[in-house]
């Protein structure tokens, strides 16, 4: 009995220890690859469907990811939108969704002309285009005595506005018959035909013009010595309270002409001279600053120079650095001397092509450029004539041409032009 029993129970337990699996077991797959679904005991590749992109230690699982110069959008995180960047910015950045400012060059080619003979002096440029150039000032030659001459692509044709002897000092072009300047302290107008002056003093008008600005010949605005300023509405002239007596120098505005600034600077006074900025709107000048001091100091930034009015901002040369005001809401800023490198020199005027393209002048025909990432100075020409040989007067820049002029050891030399060609 107890035999028996021994040998079933023997039988038994090696049956059950004989026994072999019959499961499929899942594959060893490779790095993105999983067991198929249908076939664990093979491999399939892991496909991520659009905007996901393979993530986890074996790259099996599929994670939510925008492709390079695209990010989640505002309103659907799980959706993608293309990072589109505005005018004047490019898509910068390791996945191409920053938007950087596009640099322009600040590299120009130099050519300098000279005109007339001793004591001929330049005091404004217009740039019509680079076949259209108008000059004024005094040329003295052999053949006689100009206020003015017009580049017309291969050679200057010397002119003599209204009087030969009567010393142009600023102008400003809308069309062929419709130019302005100002000479001997008045306003003259071309309208095709004759050239017109204004003798304001028989208007009544005790004031000596030194600038102009305009949006056209029924809107212009005129600034001279001692706070001046004369409004022109296309029949009469309207002498303007600006509660100054600074001499006014520049004058820009916004292109709707709702909008007009206006500065000045005399050298009297104890700390270097007075300067103010002035704000026009809503047919008010006000005083928006001012200061007695020409060099910064604890209390400003010194003497406000030049302005230009580029899109919804102010951009103003201060002996303290770049101003730049909104004046829709009023918001400044200003970026150092020391960060721009203007190192003491003196910025007597500005002009903004772009937020990118950004040119100052200084004396000597010295200047600086601002190309969107870096300012550089540009000091050949006063390094060529020498510091104390020249003097500059105004600049002009138009589709990669810029133009100063002025004249080289003036006293006894010529007038010059000085063409930076980009």
């Amino acid at each position: 009995m107890n035999r028996v029993t021994l040998i079933i129970l023997s039988l038994l337990f090696t049956g059950f220890s004989c026994k072999t699996s019959t499961t499929p077991q899942p594959a060893d797959c490779d790095t993105g690859f999983l067991p198929c679904v249908d076939n664990i005991t093979e491999c399939c590749e892991v496909f991520c469907e659009e905007w996901f992109t393979h993530c986890g230690s074996d790259s099996t699982d599929c994670c939510f990811n925008c492709p390079p110069q695209f990010i989640p959008c505002e309103n659907d995180t799980t959706t993608c939108c293309e990072v589109i960047c505005d005018t004047g910015f490019h898509n910068c950045g390791d996945l191409l969704t920053t938007c950087c400012i596009d640099s322009t060059s600040h590299n120009f080619s130099w050519e300098i002309d000279t005109l007339g003979i001793y004591g001929s002096y330049l005091n404004d440029v217009e740039i019509v285009n680079e076949d259209n150039i108008w000059v004024v000032g005094i040329i003295d030659t052999d053949e006689g005595k100009y206020n003015a001459a017009n580049w017309n692509g291969s050679d200057w044709e010397l002119i003599s506005i209204y009087s030969n002897t009567l010393e142009l000092y600023s102008i400003y072009f809308f069309s062929e018959n419709d130019i302005w300047v100002i000479g001997g302290g008045y306003p003259l107008k071309w309208d095709g035909e004759t050239w017109t002056l204004y003798v304001l003093h028989n208007y009544g008008f005790n004031v000596v013009l030194e600038n102009l600005w305009g949006t056209s010949s029924s809107n212009m605005f005129f600034v001279g010595w001692n706070g001046a300023i004369l409004h022109y509405d296309g029949m009469n002239f309207t002498q303007m309270d600006t509660g100054t007596s600074v001499d006014l120098l520049s004058i820009h505005g916004s292109s709707n002409g709702e909008y007009v600034f206006a500065t000045g600077y005399d050298d009297s006074g104890a700390l270097g001279g007075h300067s103010v900025v002035l704000e026009y709107y809503n047919d008010i000048w006000l005083t928006i600053y001012s200061s007695d001091n020409y060099w910064p100091d604890n209390d400003s930034t010194g003497a406000v120079i030049g302005c230009y009015v580029y899109n919804d901002t102010t951009y103003f040369t201060r002996q303290g650095g770049l101003w730049k005001y909104n004046y829709l809401t009023e918001a400044s800023s200003i970026i150092p001397a020391d960060e721009i490198g203007m190192d003491g020199n003196h910025w007597w005027q500005i002009i903004v092509n772009d937020f990118n393209d950004i040119f100052m002048k200084g004396t000597s025909f010295s200047a600086l450029h601002f190309n969107g990432n870096s300012w550089q100075r540009e000091y050949s020409i006063a390094d060529y004539y020498g510091w104390h040989g020249t003097h500059s007067e105004r600049f002009d820049y138009h589709n990669n041409l810029l133009v100063m002029v002025g004249c080289f050891d003036c006293s006894f030399g010529r007038a010059v032009v000085i063409k930076g060609i980009r």
